[in-house]
C-alpha cells in the first residue's frame, strides 16, 4: 500500500474525544478545508499585538486535528485498539529556524530519502515533515534518534513534545507549495544516536597542566566535530596528542570519542585507522 493512502484518525478540533477515519493523503490535499479559514486568519495575526498568543491558542482550538502515526479511535494512549502507520511526524518551529530561509529547509530536509512530506505549519512560521519508518512499533525510538540527529548533526531543533506517540496529535494545515514524495525509502536504524562519550583526559606524571589543557582542548574539538570536516579533523587532532604523550591512553581516549559519536558511523573503521597512524607520527615528533 502506498503509504499516503494509510488510515489516520481525524479530530474535528483539539477537544475532540472521537475521531473519524481519514487516508493521509486526503488529510494533505483536502481534508482541511473545514479549518483554512482559521489558518489563514491565523497568519495574518499580528505578532506585536499584546493579544497575540491568545488570539492564535482561540484559532488554534478551533482546528481539526489528526495522528499521523496511527488510526486511533481515541486519545488515550493506552488504547489498545489503534493501528500503526509508519509515519513519524518532525515539527520544526519558528523559533528553531528563523536564522533560516523556511522554504530552502523544508527543501533540505525533504532531500532525504525517507521524508515522504514537508509543508508549512498551521502558523505558516514553522514547518513539519512526514517521515517513515520501517519499524512503526519503535516509534519512540525512532523519534528520539531523529531528534538528536537532525538537532547534533544537521543544527536544527525539532519540537520533542511532538513524535514519540501514536497519539500525538497535530493540526490540519495547507502549503500551496507542499513537498510529496510518493515513494520515500522507510528509515531503519540498525544503531541509535547516542550522546558523545564523556572523557576525562588521564593525568600522567610526565604532564604539565599546561599541557594536559592543551589535549583536553584538542580532544574536546574531535568530540564536536562536524561532518564536513571529519577526516582532517582526526588526523590532526590525533597527530597534535600523539605529540605531547607517552603512553596509549590517549590514543583509546580518541578512539573512544569516534565510537560514540554517530558522526563518524558510517566509517568508523577507517577513521580508528587514520587516528592510529596520525598519533603515531605525532609521538616520533614530540612538542
Amino acid at each position: 500500500m502506498n503509504w499516503l493512502e494509510q488510515h489516520t484518525a481525524l479530530f474535528d478540533n483539539h477537544s475532540a474525544t472521537q475521531s473519524r477515519v481519514a487516508t493521509i493523503d486526503g488529510i494533505l490535499r483536502y481534508e482541511f478545508w473545514p479549518s483554512l479559514p482559521h489558518v489563514f486568519s491565523m497568519r495574518k495575526l499580528d505578532e506585536g499585538s499584546p493579544d497575540y498568543d491568545n488570539q492564535k491558542r482561540g484559532l488554534k482550538a478551533k482546528l481539526q486535528g489528526w495522528t499521523p502515526a496511527g488510526q486511533c479511535q481515541s486519545r488515550k494512549k493506552d488504547d489498545t485498539s489503534h493501528i500503526r502507520t509508519n509515519v513519524l511526524q518532525l515539527d520544526f518551529d519558528e523559533a528553531a529556524i528563523s536564522e533560516y530561509d523556511i522554504e530552502e529547509l523544508k527543501k533540505a530536509v525533504f532531500d532525504l530519502p525517507f521524508i515522504g512530506f514537508c509543508g508549512l505549519s498551521c502558523s505558516g512560521k514553522g514547518f513539519y515533515a512526514l517521515a517513515l519508518i520501517e519499524e512503526p512499533e519503535r516509534l519512540a525510538e525512532y523519534a528520539q534518534h531523529c531528534f538528536n540527529v537532525f538537532e547534533h548533526i544537521y543544527g536544527i531543533k525539532p519540537d520533542t513534545t511532538k513524535g514519540r506517540n501514536v497519539t500525538d496529535l497535530r493540526y490540519v494545515s495547507y502549503d500551496a507549495n507542499m513537498l510529496i514524495r510518493d515513494d520515500p525509502t522507510p528509515l531503519k536504524i540498525k544503531k541509535f544516536y547516542s550522546k558523545p562519550v564523556e572523557y576525562k583526559p588521564q593525568q600522567q606524571a610526565n604532564y604539565t597542566g599546561k599541557t594536559n589543557r592543551y589535549v583536553a582542548k584538542c580532544l574536546d574539538v574531535l568530540a564536536n566535530v562536524q561532518p564536513g570536516s571529519r577526516n582532517s579533523t582526526v588526523n590532526s587532532i590525533a597527530y597534535a596528542v600523539g605529540q605531547r604523550s607517552g603512553t596509549q591512553e590517549n590514543l583509546q581516549t580518541i578512539k573512544d570519542i569516534i565510537y560514540g559519536n554517530t558522526v563518524f558511523a558510517d566509517g568508523i573503521a577507517e577513521f580508528i585507522r587514520c587516528a592510529e597512524r596520525s598519533y603515531r607520527e605525532g609521538q616520533r615528533k614530540p612538542a
